[in-house]
């Protein structure tokens, strides 16, 4: 499964990424990350939410 955001700054891509993780929480043993890419500057908040995912889920 690929998914893929578009959001039009940094604050909007942290927000859509707050939100939804109390609900995926209990889908996480199910999830591999294989990999992510980040385009653009997404900040530091995104940046440290996508390498708590990377790590929390095996990716690289």
């Amino acid at each position: 499964m690929n998914v893929i955001h578009v959001h039009r700054d940094s604050a909007s891509l942290a927000f859509h990424m707050d939100v939804p993780d109390p609900l995926f929480a209990p889908f996480s043993p199910l999830i591999r990350l294989l990999s992510s890419a980040v385009y653009g500057q997404p900040g530091d908040e995104v940046i440290e939410h996508c390498r708590t995912l990377q790590f929390a889920k095996g990716g690289p």
